[in-house]
This record gives C-alpha cells, structure tokens and sequence, in this order.
C-alpha cells in the first residue's frame, strides 16, 4: 500500500517542489557554513594583527625610552660595535614596559646621520656634518613575540684629541 502510494505521487511529479526546496535548503546551509568560517579566521587574523602591532609599538616605545632617558647603557656600549647591553634586569624600564620578557641594545655601526630635510633641520649636507648617528639594533620579547627594531640616535661627533 505504500509502495502503490509514493510511486503514484512521483509519477505526477508532486514530489518535485520538495526535493527542489531540500536542494536549496542544502545549498543555503553549505553557503552559511562557509561564510560563518570566513568571518571566524577573519576575525582570528584581525586579532593577531592588534597583537603584533601593539608588541611592535611597545617595543618602540621601550627603545626611545632606553635609548632618550638612559645613559647606562651609553656608558655600556660605548663606541664597541656589537656590544650589547641588556635592559630587562636594569630596572630602566617602568609601568607597561615592565612586562617586556627582553630588551636588548646592541650598537650596529657608527657614522654618518641619514641626509634629511625639513623645515627645522638639517642632519647632514654631502656627509659633511658636526653630529655622528649611532645605529643601534633593539631585540625585544613580549608574550612569546620577537620585535627588531632598528633605531639612531644622533649625537654631537666626538672630538678628536
């Protein structure tokens, strides 16, 4: 008997609209699906990038804190390229910079400041200069990121005796 009943209903197509609308239905689920995926590793990917740009900008900071406020590691360093001096157990660093795992200096090379224009200053003209820049490689970590940020610092160049 219902055998007899579902073959009569297919043969005068009345079963047709149902399985259009389960295919549509199908079709909707999978393209929701889909997007709902989407918009998670968007999501995941924009709050990585919030991450890395405030571990870069802490690092930033903790380096034109250390390297403006500090005459420690100047008194360290010296004029040694490649001598490093590490901030993290010196007690400089304060606040928010505090929870920075590391934050090492190390003095790249010395020479001449970058030429640079604007309305106030001048660094150098063909090379020919007073000031000496100083380049310095910072090595931060903060939460299990590493940040390298290279940085100068330009001073009065030293006289020569």
């Amino acid at each position: 008997m219902i055998h007899k009943y579902f073959s009569g209903r297919i043969q005068n197509n009345e079963g047709a609209v149902m399985v259009l609308v389960l295919l549509v239905l199908v079709a909707t689920i999978l393209i929701g699906t889909t997007l709902m995926r989407s918009a998670t590793i968007e999501t995941k990917i924009a709050g990585n990038e919030r991450r890395v740009i405030q571990n870069f900008n802490k690092v930033d900071s903790a380096s034109e804190i250390a390297l403006v406020h500090s005459t420690t590691f100047a008194d360290h360093v010296k004029d040694n390229v490649g001598m490093a001096y590490d901030f993290t157990t010196s007690g400089i660093l304060s606040g928010e910079m505090i929870d920075l795992e590391t934050l090492t200096v190390t003095l790249q090379r010395r020479g001449n400041p970058p030429t640079a224009m604007n309305e106030k200053y001048v660094y150098s003209v063909a090379g020919k200069t007073e000031l000496e820049a100083r380049y310095y490689k910072v090595d931060a970590r903060h939460q299990g990121e590493n940040v390298d940020v290279l940085v100068f610092k330009i001073l009065p160049r030293a006289q020569k005796e």
